[in-house]
């Protein structure tokens, strides 16, 4: 995360008598939140969203902050986190929610290692996950997802992640807090996973749309040969990088915008599924979460992704469109 600037004499001032009002405290970050250059872009409120539900503001995590029944989860680099996190945050690596026996990179872990992935994280039915990184959603999305897959829907993005705690004027701490471990109970919801056979079974289907969620990098990445140049037939393609703010702070954009990003018929409540997929899973994730904002009730993820469909010859694929 860049370091904030300061733009003037009283700002430097500012932070100084911050730093050393924390010194000792464990506290390790205060931002100056009257810098303009650590303003937040933020042009939208998050109850815009027809899927309000999936963020929670810097303000309304500040309230909760000290909830017994708040479950606060860390999805940064581990070197991150030790720099520096959100009061009460554990930390859970992105990678580890991963299958490692799979040939596929990037699909989910078996049923126990996620159990025990959220069991050490302390979740439990009657809690509320609020999920962070400093990857505009990247990586937190991902636990959205798995949550979300478990049956598990007590759960939040924190809007604009680590910077928008850090630009709101919140300090981070190094201590690690105790967490009780968890019991939650896993139902599945397949309505938010789908496989290769379903969606080749979908290509051909007017009420179903596909979108290609890779950036511009991910659809040339071949993986030295293993992973074909191309798409799946008819998807469209909404980079998931396009779906965050530019600036400091990374928001999604505003509703408008991300309706935008899909063909004018595909709107909530019209009946339509909508079909993610990235160069793997986890990435897919952010656009889940992304389309899901906008309320649409039908959004599945394609766990095999890219990885899975362009590393096999059996599968059909299309020309990339400029």
């Amino acid at each position: 995360m860049p370091k904030p600037t300061l733009s003037s004499t009283s700002g430097t001032l500012i932070l100084f008598l911050c730093l050393v009002a924390l010194a000792g405290s464990g506290l390790v970050a205060c931002n100056d939140a009257s810098n303009p250059d650590a303003a937040a872009t933020n042009v939208r409120e998050v109850s815009d969203y027809p899927g309000s539900g999936l963020l929670i503001t810097v303000d309304e995590l500040a309230e909760r902050i000290d909830d017994p029944d708040l479950r606060l989860i860390d999805l940064s680099e581990i070197r991150t986190y030790r720099s520096g996190h959100l009061p009460n945050a554990t930390h859970l690596w992105w990678q580890d929610t991963m299958e490692i026996h799979n040939e596929v990179y990037g699909m989910m872990a078996d049923p126990d290692t996620r159990a025990e992935l959220f069991h050490d994280a302390g979740i439990s039915d009657g809690t509320f996950v609020v999920a962070y990184d400093d990857e505009g959603g990247r990586y937190a999305a991902r636990l959205v997802w798995l949550l979300h897959f478990v049956g598990f829907d007590d759960v939040a993005l924190l809007d604009g992640g680590r910077q928008a705690w850090v630009a709101a004027g919140h300090a981070l701490t190094t201590d690690s807090p105790d967490v009780q471990r968890g019991d939650i109970v896993h139902d599945p919801d397949y309505d938010v996973l789908i496989g290769a056979d379903d969606v080749q079974a979908a290509l051909d289907d007017p009420d179903t749309i596909i979108v290609d969620g890779r950036t511009d990098r991910e659809r040339e990445e071949t993986w030295f040969g293993r992973l074909r140049v191309g798409r799946i037939p008819g998807s469209v393609h909404v980079p998931r990088d396009t779906l965050v703010q530019d600036g400091d702070v990374p928001y999604f954009d505003s509703p408008e915008q991300l309706s935008g990003l899909l063909p004018d018929d595909i709107r909530p409540g019209d009946g339509h599924t909508v079909i993610v997929y990235g160069l793997h899973g986890v990435a897919a994730s952010q656009s889940y979460v992304g389309f899901k904002l906008l309320g649409l009730e039908r959004v599945r993820l394609y766990d095999g992704s890219w990885a899975e469909w362009g590393a096999d010859p059996n599968r059909p694929v299309e020309p990339l469109k400029e």
